[in-house]
């Protein structure tokens, strides 16, 4: 376990920020791979996965350790169903598991499904996936088990103006500590801006 040396950041990813989501998915292992995707993959399936994202059906979460994506989730909404339906996926990389990455991952995904009025979100897995079964585990209203892969239902809340100003503030917070980050060089502490 990597305990990171500043905290993580969790904001939504855009669509120019395909090779930052690219970078991340390919850091991962030819294990990890094949336990995000449920399949073995290469740099070039993950580089036309990337490229394939539907943005407009697709929110697509960063989570930033030091400026650099280490985690991502993504909630995909079913075409036939429109927002009624979506399917959750997360990633975290190895170095950095341990350290709540996935959890705040999912949490901001979950408010993310609630505030676009989806009533069901799927989270499927390998069995093997330990992470995601423990994320599963504490969310999902039915677990089930079948042919080595793990599926999670979670049922999501109706959205309140509560919900709403609390993923517009999570936002903002996340965008407005992204660019402390690009506005401070990485060799001068950001400690020192407030006294500059």
């Amino acid at each position: 376990m990597t305990i990171p040396a500043e905290p993580a950041i969790v904001r939504r990813l855009w669509p120019v920020e395909r090779a930052a989501l690219a970078a991340h998915l390919l850091r991962l292992d030819a294990c990890d791979r094949r336990l995000r995707f449920c399949v073995p993959v290469g740099d070039r399936a993950i580089q036309r996965y990337v490229d394939e994202v539907d943005w407009l059906r697709s929110d697509v979460l960063g989570c930033f350790v030091a400026g650099e994506l280490r985690g991502a989730a993504e909630l995909i909404r079913h075409p036939r169903t429109g927002p009624a339906m979506a399917e959750a996926s997360i990633s975290v990389e190895r170095a950095f598991r341990g350290n709540g990455l996935g959890s705040a991952l999912t949490s901001r995904l979950l408010l993310s499904a609630r505030n676009r009025l989806v009533r069901r979100v799927d989270m499927l897995c390998l069995a093997d996936n330990a992470m995601m079964r423990r994320i599963a585990r504490r969310h999902a209203s039915v677990i089930l088990s079948e042919n080595g892969q793990v599926s999670g239902r979670i049922v999501p809340s109706p959205p309140t103006p509560g919900s709403l100003f609390a993923e517009a503030a999570a936002e903002s917070a996340g965008v407005a500590r992204s660019m402390l980050d690009i506005a401070v060089p990485p060799d001068r502490p950001a400690g020192l801006l407030r006294r500059a």
